[in-house]
């Protein structure tokens, strides 16, 4: 997972990279976006039918995702189509099945950061120079460590996001002619 491309930091969004599935998604780009996670089609399965797992668990509420990990956090995603065992009983699609990390006897740890300013941005209109007012930030990482050494571990992980998307509503009053 570490080292694939993803663009939303949704992980369940890795199963686009099997060529049976068919994204219905459209462009969302919230991290923990409910629909996004189960708006594809796997197999020729419908929208919204697929069995959604976090460590064996179910993830889904109805159609919308409860649950989603930071991608640093992930160890490996399957994507199982037209899965029938009782397993995967939740749904009437495929499943796309995930797997946590773990802690371990050593300390590890990982962080990451993205930033998007609006003064780093370019310019969105070329005619009246208007900048491009859009600022994210994305930050986390991860932390693993022992507790109890070969007993008890910990695996920690954390993901901020901040976004503002300022906007302008333009609207004119009528003149004393138009009134």
């Amino acid at each position: 997972v570490e080292s694939l491309p993803l663009m939303y930091r949704n992980v369940f969004l890795l199963a686009q990279l099997d060529p049976s599935v068919n994204s219905n998604s459209y462009g969302e780009d919230n991290p923990y976006d409910a629909w996004a996670s189960n708006n594809m089609r796997i197999g020729g399965s419908g929208v919204f039918t697929n069995d959604l797992q976090v460590d064996g668990s179910p993830s889904g509420i109805t159609v919308k995702t409860g649950y989603v990990p930071a991608p640093d956090m992930v160890a490996e995603v399957n994507v199982l189509q037209n899965a029938s065992d009782a397993e995967y009983g939740h749904s009437s699609g495929s499943a796309i099945s995930i797997v946590l990390k773990s802690g371990n006897n050593e300390f590890h740890g990982s962080g990451f950061g993205y930033f998007q300013r609006p003064d780093w941005n370019a310019i969105d209109d070329r005619v009246y120079r208007v900048h491009n007012g859009i600022s994210k930030s994305m930050y986390g990482g991860t932390f693993s460590h022992p507790i109890i050494k070969n007993k008890l571990f910990n695996f920690v992980s954390y993901e901020g996001w901040d976004k503002l998307e300022p906007s302008s509503i333009l609207n004119s009053l009528p003149t004393e002619r138009e009134r």
